[in-house]
């Protein structure tokens, strides 16, 4: 026997109700979480044009001088001038080297004082008030004394870029170091492994 064929046309039967991946609670509060981040990014970018709104305001009335304190429209047409004659790309690229290479001297130079100071407990005892002082310092302080040391090129930027980043190396890797599980240590100890 052959089932008899359902006629589309007549007799069509209502479209079953779609099964919604989740319940219509779930749907609504989604609905409600979408709608609460689209108004926090609205009053977000409201908030930056807020402020650079005043702020060019300020510079235009010159509430406050705008040599010390330019205009968000100067800072603009600055930028596109640097574009078009080729120079920003120029400055962007010093600053993105002398940036990396300030980092990785700071890491390599970081991670080797730590392995040093993990590897004598004395050297770390004694070392590791200095290392505390040292990060409290405010090193953007230093920036006077070190144009002084260095002039104004590349080598007082490193310099101060290794500053800041050498002790928060220090401090990272060495905690890391001694953070070791005491028993993975043993473990090691026991299979002939040296410090």
């Amino acid at each position: 026997m052959i089932p008899a064929r359902k006629n589309k046309q007549a007799g069509a039967a209502a479209p079953a109700k779609e099964k919604l991946p989740c319940s219509r609670e779930h749907a609504l509060f989604l609905k409600k979480r979408r709608n609460e981040n689209i108004l926090v990014q609205a009053l977000r970018l409201g908030l930056l044009l807020a402020l650079l709104g005043i702020w060019e305001l300020v510079a235009q009335t010159k509430l406050v001088d705008p040599f010390i304190i330019s205009s968000p429209t100067r800072i603009f047409a600055t930028i596109g001038e640097l574009a078009a004659d080729g120079s920003l790309f120029l400055h962007i690229g010093t600053t993105l080297w002398e940036t990396l290479a300030g980092f990785a001297i700071a890491v390599v130079l970081g991670t080797a004082i730590a392995l040093l100071l993990w590897w004598s407990e004395r050297a770390r005892r004694v070392l590791e008030p200095y290392i505390v002082v040292l990060n409290s310092l405010p090193k953007i302080a230093l920036g006077p004394v070190i144009i002084v040391w260095f002039g104004t090129g590349s080598a007082a930027i490193l310099f101060m870029t290794v500053l800041v980043g050498i002790i928060v190396a220090v401090m990272n890797m060495l905690g890391g170091f001694t953070a070791t599980d005491p028993g993975k240590l043993l473990l090691l100890r026991s299979m002939g492994a040296s410090k």
